[in-house]
C-alpha cells in the first residue's frame, strides 16, 4: 500500500471538463492523474442537449460511436412557446433548426473518461479531494485525498497525496479545490431559481427539445428516443419568493397549473428534484480568474454554464482541450514564473473564447424569464423567416456569439415589427 502518487498533472474532478482535459494532455505524452468520486447510481437518466460545437470537439475525441451507441439520438427542431396573458395573443409559437443530439449526461463524462484512458491518462475513482499541498513557496504542489468507496480493486487505494507540478480544478460549481487554493469563486445574485427534475417512460415524443413560456417560468423538457426527459425550470425573481425550500413540490404544483407542459409528459415517472445552480440562479459563482501559481481552473469551476441550452458540455470540452494545450507549455517551460506565464496566457484565451458567450447568454436568460419579450422575439420569426435560422445557429453555438449583440440583429428581434414605428 501507498501513500503518495505523483504525476506532472493532477486533474481533480472526471466529469467533462477533468476528462477533456486529461485526453488533451496524455495524447501529448504528459503524465495525468485524474482524482473523482465514484459514479452514482441513478434511478433514473439526466436527459441533455449536445450542441453541434460540442460534437464537433467529441467526434475529434473519437467519443462519437461510444455516444451513439450509448443512446445518443439526433434533434433537428427546437419548440419554442410563449404565453403571455397580457398579450394580444395568449400564446406564440416558433420552431428554429437545430443540429444537436441528447444524450444521458452520465454516459458522457464516462465515455470521455474511457477517451483519456485510451491515451494514457491515470484514472483514480472512489476518492474525494479535500485539501491542496503547497511548497516551500506557497505555490500548489498537489491534493490530499481520501476514499469515498473504498474498492479493494483500485490499485491506488492506498494513495493519500497526490503531487504534482500542476493541479487543475475541474469539480464542477461549488469549487472546492479552487476555494481551497485561495481562487474564491464570486457569488452572484440575479435573483432567479432553477429547479431540475428527471423523468422516465415520456411516450410519443422521441429525441426532442422545448422551450415553454411563462408569466412564472421558462421550462425546458429535453428528451430521449426511449423516454427519458430532463424538465428545467428556471424561475424569475418577481415570483422567486413563492418558491419553497422543498423542490419536488414546487414543481409538481408548476406543472399541476400549467398543463401544456405536463400534458407533453404524460403518465411519466418522476424521480425527484432539485434546486440547482447556474449563471440565471440565486447563488451562482464564476471564479475571479482562472489561475494561481500551480493551479488552473477549468469548466464550472471557473465559470458556470447556464442552467439550459446546452452550453455546459460545450464549454467543458472546449475548456478542456484549450487548457490542455497551455498546461503543455507551462510543464515545458524553464522556469515556475515562465509556467505561470503559460497560465495567464489561457486565461486571456478563455476570456478571448467566452466572453462573448457569456454576454449572449446573459441575454438569451434575461428573455428567456420575460414571456412577453420573447413573445416579440418569436413573432419577429414570423415576420423575419431569415432570422430563425440565425437564432437556431446562435443557440446551438454555430453562428459567433458576437452577431447576436450587434445592435442591427437587436433592432430586429426586439423592435417593431416591418412596417410599424411603434411597438405592438
Amino acid at each position: 500500500m501507498t501513500d503518495a502518487a505523483r504525476a506532472d498533472v493532477v486533474i481533480v474532478g472526471g466529469g467533462p471538463a477533468g476528462a477533456s482535459t486529461a485526453w488533451a494532455l496524455a495524447r501529448n505524452g504528459v503524465d495525468v492523474l485524474v482524482v473523482a468520486p465514484a459514479p452514482v447510481a441513478r434511478s433514473a437518466p439526466q436527459i441533455g442537449y449536445v450542441r453541434p460545437s460540442a460534437i464537433t470537439l467529441l467526434s475529434e475525441m473519437g467519443a462519437l460511436d461510444a455516444m451513439r451507441s450509448a443512446g445518443a439520438s439526433p434533434v433537428t427542431q427546437l419548440l419554442l412557446q410563449a404565453t403571455s396573458s397580457g398579450l394580444p395573443d395568449e400564446e406564440v409559437t416558433a420552431a428554429l433548426p437545430a443540429n444537436g443530439m441528447t444524450i444521458d449526461r452520465a454516459q458522457v463524462g464516462a465515455i470521455l473518461r474511457d477517451r483519456a484512458r485510451a491515451v494514457g491518462a491515470r484514472i483514480l475513482e472512489g476518492v474525494r479531494a479535500h485539501d491542496v499541498l503547497r511548497d516551500a513557496r506557497g505555490r500548489v504542489s498537489g491534493v490530499r485525498v481520501q476514499a469515498t468507496r473504498p474498492d479493494p480493486a483500485q490499485p491506488l487505494l492506498g494513495v493519500h497525496t497526490c503531487g504534482a507540478r500542476v493541479v487543475v480544478a475541474a469539480d464542477g460549481g461549488a469549487a472546492g479545490i479552487a476555494r481551497l487554493s485561495g481562487i474564491a469563486p464570486r457569488a452572484r445574485t440575479t435573483r432567479r431559481l432553477v429547479y431540475r427534475m428527471h423523468l422516465s417512460g415520456v411516450g410519443g415524443v422521441g429525441a426532442s427539445r422545448a422551450l415553454h413560456l411563462f408569466a412564472d417560468g421558462c421550462c425546458e423538457v429535453v428528451t430521449s428516443r426511449d423516454g427519458g426527459a430532463t424538465l428545467t425550470l428556471v424561475v424569475p425573481g418577481q415570483v422567486a419568493g413563492a418558491a419553497t425550500l422543498d423542490a419536488e413540490a414546487y414543481l409538481d404544483g408548476w406543472l399541476a397549473s400549467h398543463p401544456r407542459v405536463s400534458a407533453c409528459l404524460g403518465a411519466a415517472r418522476r424521480h425527484g428534484a432539485r434546486r440547482v445552480e447556474g449563471p440565471v440562479s440565486a447563488h451562482s459563482t464564476h471564479a475571479p480568474r482562472s489561475w494561481a501559481p500551480g493551479i488552473a481552473l477549468v469548466g464550472d469551476a471557473a465559470h458556470g454554464a447556464a442552467a439550459i441550452g446546452g452550453d455546459g458540455l460545450h464549454t467543458a470540452l472546449h475548456g478542456g482541450v484549450t487548457l490542455g494545450s497551455y498546461l503543455f507549455e507551462a510543464l515545458r517551460a524553464p522556469s515556475p514564473v515562465r509556467a505561470d506565464h503559460a497560465l495567464e496566457a489561457y486565461e486571456r484565451s478563455r476570456r478571448h473564447a467566452f466572453s462573448a458567450r457569456w454576454r449572449t447568454d446573459a441575454l438569451v436568460s434575461a428573455a428567456l424569464t420575460s414571456p412577453a419579450l420573447f413573445a416579440r422575439v418569436a413573432r419577429s420569426f414570423e415576420q423575419r423567416p431569415a432570422m430563425t435560422d440565425l437564432i437556431g445557429g446562435a443557440l446551438d453555438g454555430l453562428v459567433p456569439a458576437r452577431m447576436m449583440v450587434r445592435p442591427g440583429v437587436l433592432w430586429q428581434l426586439f423592435g417593431p415589427p416591418p412596417g410599424r414605428q411603434g411597438f405592438a
